[in-house]
């Protein structure tokens, strides 16, 4: 065989071999590389995401930390339904130890979660004096007493007398 025919053998072979390398390795790995850089680029995506979830619920228990203490005051805010005629009895002693007339008007319960806005009418008459510091003693309460509105008028005829009226919301926990 003279040596054009052999050149030409081997480069075909020479050529055959680095197609073949180029088919069943080079392609099949870099296919392979692609599918392994995605897989990172999820997993860096979800691992950012449960980061976030990580910061969110240590803020959560930090903020949880902070009003922990304040829970029991909290608590105390809320009138239990069992408890509403205390409420209403402390209502009413502090009306006499401040030597006022009072008259309460509860409504229905507004709403039927557990905790629900109880709707509350007050009629206060007496002095000046005495009606302010009834309402100071209201303030002093733990339960909370949501005003939405107040009105004043005069008693009529005698001098220094008011009336007071007072709406507002308390709020009931039930049970």
């Amino acid at each position: 065989m003279n040596i054009v025919k052999k050149f030409i053998i081997y480069l075909v072979i020479v050529i055959i071999i680095y197609v073949s390398i180029i088919f069943f390795v080079i392609i099949p790995t870099t296919s392979d590389i692609q599918a392994i850089s995605d897989q990172i680029y999820n997993e860096r995506i979800d691992l950012e995401k449960r980061y976030k979830k990580g910061q969110l619920i240590k803020q959560l228990v930090e903020d949880f930390r902070k009003i922990k203490p304040q829970q029991d005051r909290l608590e105390l805010i809320f009138v239990k339904e069992s408890e509403i005629l205390n409420f209403v009895t402390s209502l009413e002693n502090l009306a006499n130890n401040n030597n006022i007339d009072l008259s309460i008007k509860l409504k229905e319960i507004e709403n039927t979660n557990n905790i629900a806005s109880m709707p509350l009418d007050l009629t206060i008459g007496g002095s000046y004096q005495n009606v302010i510091a009834y309402l100071n003693d209201i303030e002093k309460q733990d339960y909370y007493f949501s005003i939405d509105s107040i009105r004043i008028n005069s008693a009529g005829q005698t001098a220094g007398i008011i009336n007071l009226f007072v709406h507002g919301d308390i709020f009931i926990e039930l049970e």
